[in-house]
């Protein structure tokens, strides 16, 4: 004490002594300024800056004023009441409250402890005057957060506050008390099914106390039931309604073997399904009701029976009427006899009908005995009519052969016979428009192609097969298809007069695919078979033709040949030539093309028809068709042969030129058929021209093809060119040459005129070495 006042005297005496300098209160908050800067105090400026506060009394102000205003301050307010910055004080707040437990900082506000306790205190009193309060409503009454104050009560409930507190709504004992009483009284007396959420609105109960007392007094036995569903559709169920609803369902259940499920929703059972499992452990739950375990023996029994017998059976009148067909169906797969899938003996129906396997098949051989008769029936018209017209173009292509041969001049063309052509592939219209290329050959090839070898003859017929064969596919692809369930249900109702009409009807639908299936496999096969035939016949008759058209050509050839040693100028040979040999060879070679092309009719037999033929082919093809066709009224032979050497190369017909073996060959063939004629034909214009042409071929060694009327022109060349060493001979030609025209015109009847040409003619035979014959006229 003695220091302190010593050092408060030296205070006194130095205020007291006259200074020779003072500082400005300026230069006072320079100083204090610059100290603070360089950390040499710890102060605070306020925000007047005349002031300074040191933190310990910012922090001893800021407790007084949360102590003035009660416990609960907001930061914000602080600022106005110690003047300084607000930067300053929220840090010292938040220093006071991570010291001080007792506070708390939410929102920018300070709560105390003591502050809470208060507000808790009130709300007991409160509470025991209304008995019930809604936190919510005491959040907005004491402005504070329901999060905070909730927090509040459940600390100091029991110890501040006495009461119930139900996640936001507080009440008192007695009135919880008094609540759970009203409860089990109005439970107590109910009888039946009632739904929760009506009782508690229809009597104003606190729904939140209502629940949870409720399944309290259910667990205390204090209330006999249970309760069924959740939310607003939970209903109590009366243990004595429970009781007498299960006696009853026994009862039905017993009685009829089957109850529904719609029976059990109208007694209130919200799962019936799993009511009746748990209840019946050996019964079936169906779609849309329960059966007992005894009807499903009962029906497998029967089907067992069905399937050692071959039978069938109506499952409908085994069970009850009230099933539905989903229903029996689940019935029947519940039988151990059908849980086999794999191994089924019998097939269900209309989900109501079981047939055996066994009886199944039999109705199926049935059946396929029908399908293979219509199929044979079929076949046979099939094959008929193609029969009818395989012989139809056979009869055509040897009509053609005779044509041909006949209009070689009096029968001097002889028969055909040789190598065949072929033909081009066709993949494209374009394709066929393009000149291709012909394969080389042997010795003694044509021109513009050598001779094809058999490997290629059978490629060509290889190719030609494969594209019909493709083409008859195509055209079965587009057969419409036949249904027989029309047949299928006459022949079942004919053989099983005492099946019902609706189980026969299902038994044809099933088996309606398998019917249809063998019956296309049938025809398909039949159809196959003809094809087959179909194409083995074409290829026989393009073969023939091709036969045909070579011979032809040879003898063209040969004729040609003759012609050019004969009289090369001669326009009436070369006409004559064109007319019948060459026109027969342009109609082969349009048939040829047509029936390569699929054409349906290839006959040639008119220029009408011709025409028609050459219109339905590719178009390079046809116009150098309609080319050829038109050197046959030019005047010589040889633009002709050109051009159909060009038309061959394009449709692949491999020329065979005239080489001296064929020409030699052919040369006999002719002879051969002469000296026939001369000792069958007894016309003696006819016998006349085989004599000039066979001593043409003795002396020449060719062969011309003529009319009847220029066969003096061979006789002619045979007596200028003196190739009869015999003048006799060559007389009694000339003479015969005469007297048969004379005959010929003026018909003579006189006897002896006939006779002594006879003579004459018997002369030129024997020496021809032709035996003699009694010739006679011919009208």
């Amino acid at each position: 004490m003695d220091e302190l006042e010593l050092l408060r005297q030296r205070l006194v005496s130095v205020q007291k002594e006259q200074t020779s300098q003072k500082l400005s209160e300026r230069n006072c908050i320079e100083i204090i300024s610059k100290m603070i800067e360089l950390k040499m105090i710890d102060m605070i400026n306020t925000s007047g800056g005349k002031e300074f506060v040191t933190p310990k009394q910012l922090e001893n102000e800021i407790r007084d004023e949360i102590l003035a205003s009660g416990g609960r301050v907001v930061v914000s307010d602080l600022q106005p009441l110690l003047k300084v910055d607000l930067t300053y004080i929220q840090e010292k707040v938040n220093y006071i409250v991570s010291r001080d437990r007792s506070m708390q900082l939410y929102y920018g506000e300070i709560l105390t402890r003591y502050y809470l306790d208060s507000v808790v205190e009130e709300i007991h009193e409160t509470l025991q005057e209304v008995g019930r309060l809604d936190i919510n409503d005491l959040s907005q009454r004491f402005n504070l957060n329901v999060e905070i104050l909730s927090d509040a009560i459940n600390l100091r409930l029991g110890k501040l506050i006495q009461g119930v507190f139900d996640s936001d709504i507080l009440y008192t004992q007695a009135h919880v008390n008094r609540h759970k009483s009203k409860v089990c009284g109005l439970f107590t007396s109910v009888t039946k099914p009632t739904n929760i959420s009506s009782l508690c609105k229809q009597y104003q109960m606190n729904e939140r106390l209502f629940h949870s007392q409720l399944a309290e007094l259910i667990q205390s036995k204090r209330i006999n039931g249970q309760i069924q569903g959740k939310a607003s559709q939970a209903e109590f169920i009366p243990t004595i309604f429970s009781q007498s609803r299960s006696k009853w369902i026994d009862s039905f259940f017993t009685q009829n073997s089957y109850i529904q499920y719609s029976t059990l929703t109208q007694l209130q059972i919200p799962d019936p399904t799993s009511y009746l499992k748990n209840t019946y452990k050996n019964g079936v739950a169906l779609s849309s009701c329960f059966v007992s375990g005894y009807i499903i023996e009962n029906v497998d029994s029967f089907i067992t029976e069905i399937i050692a017998n071959s039978g069938w059976m109506d499952v409908s009148t085994l069970v009850p009427s009230s099933l539905g067909n989903k229903d029996v169906a689940m019935v029947i797969d519940s039988c151990p006899a059908m849980k086999d899938k794999n191994n089924r003996q019998a097939i269900v129906l209309n989900d109501f009908f079981i047939v055996s396997q066994s009886f199944v098949d039999r109705c199926f051989v049935l059946l396929e005995k029908m399908i293979q008769t219509k199929v044979e029936k079929q076949a046979i018209i099939q094959e008929s009519i193609a029969t009818s017209s395989g012989t139809t173009a056979t009869s055509q292509s040897q009509s053609k052969l005779s044509d041909s041969t006949d209009s070689t001049s009096s029968k001097s063309s002889g028969k055909q016979s040789g190598g065949g052509g072929g033909k081009k592939s066709k993949q494209q219209q374009i394709e066929d428009e393009r000149p291709t290329k012909q394969k080389g050959g042997k010795k003694g090839g044509s021109k513009k192609g050598g001779k094809r070898t058999n490997d290629d003859s059978d490629d060509e017929d290889d190719f030609t097969s494969s594209k019909q064969q493709q083409q008859s596919k195509k055209k079965t692809s587009q057969t419409p298809k036949v249904d027989h369930l029309s047949d299928i249900i006459q022949i079942l109702t004919k053989s099983f007069e005492n099946m019902e009409e609706e189980l026969i009807q299902a038994l044809a639908q099933y088996l309606r695919p398998k019917v249809n299936q063998i019956w296309e496999t049938l025809v398909k096969e039949a159809k196959e078979k003809l094809e087959t035939e179909t194409i083995k016949s074409r290829k026989g008759q393009q073969q023939e033709l091709a036969n045909a058209f070579n011979t032809l050509y040879q003898n063209a050839l040969l004729f040609k040949k003759g012609l050019e040693d004969l009289d090369p100028a001669s326009t009436v040979l070369h006409k004559h030539l064109l007319k019948t040999v060459c026109t027969n060879l342009a109609n082969l070679v349009v048939e040829i093309n047509g029936s390569y092309h699929m054409v349906e009719n290839c006959n040639c037999d008119t220029p009408a028809q011709r025409s028609a033929v050459i219109s339905q082919l590719p178009t390079a093809i046809a116009k150098n068709l309609e080319k050829l066709i038109k050197c046959l009224t030019k005047d010589t032979v040889n633009d002709f042969m050109d051009t159909l050497e060009s038309v061959c190369e394009q449709s692949q017909i491999h020329l065979k030129s005239l080489d001296k073996k064929s020409e030699k060959n052919l040369l006999e063939s002719h002879q051969k058929e002469l000296y026939e004629q001369l000792q069958n034909d007894q016309d003696i214009g006819n016998q006349f021209q085989a004599i000039v042409l066979l001593l043409y071929i003795k002396y020449k060694k060719h062969l011309v093809h003529i009319s009847p009327r220029s066969i003096g022109t061979l006789v002619q060349t045979l007596s200028q060119q003196e190739l009869i060493p015999d003048q006799q001979l060559l007389k009694t030609l000339t003479e015969a040459q005469q007297d048969v025209v004379n005959f010929i015109i003026n018909k003579s009847e006189k006897k002896e005129d006939e006779e002594s040409l006879t003579k004459k003619l018997d002369i030129l035979k024997n020496a021809l070495h032709v035996p003699t014959s009694t010739t006679t006229t011919s009208s």
